[in-house]
């Protein structure tokens, strides 16, 4: 990431947990990136799937982020998805970076890619999904 985030704005990273498409849990957020320079930095994103629990963590220049959560044991099948290009960041569009998404059926979907910006329909169609998501807002005072 290349560019500077205004006083007035910040960047919003974000993992969520989707099931069935419906929002179950904000994982981490990490606001109040603003004011800052960046210059060729990289915004990354782990994830270690152990049995049942999912440990992911964000790293944006000089900080690292960690948490956990809890992975459905009806879980069969998973598929992980990585954006690894250079992405154009436009103030108040999400850009959906990361996700890992699983079935509880002996098959799932695979991802086409597509609009990064775009929420995926097969993200919104699996059965659980932890998404990566950044967006440059106007900052909340």
């Amino acid at each position: 990431m290349t560019g500077k985030i205004e006083k007035n704005d910040e960047l919003v990273l974000s993992i969520e947990t989707y099931n069935s498409s419906k929002l179950i849990e904000e994982g981490m957020t990490l606001n109040g990136l603003s004011n800052k320079s960046f210059k060729n930095e990289i915004l990354s994103f782990t994830l270690n799937i152990n049995e049942n629990t999912a440990s992911f963590s964000l790293a944006e220049g000089t900080g690292v982020y960690e948490s956990t959560l809890s992975i459905p044991e009806e879980i069969t099948r998973s598929i992980f998805h990585a954006i690894a290009d250079k992405i154009q960041f436009r103030k108040n569009t999400p850009v959906y970076l990361v996700y890992w998404y699983g079935s509880d059926q002996k098959a799932t979907n695979s991802l086409n890619g597509g609009d990064p910006s775009v929420f995926p329909e097969e993200i919104r169609e699996a059965y659980f999904s932890i998404v990566y998501h950044v967006e440059w807002i106007d900052k909340k005072y």
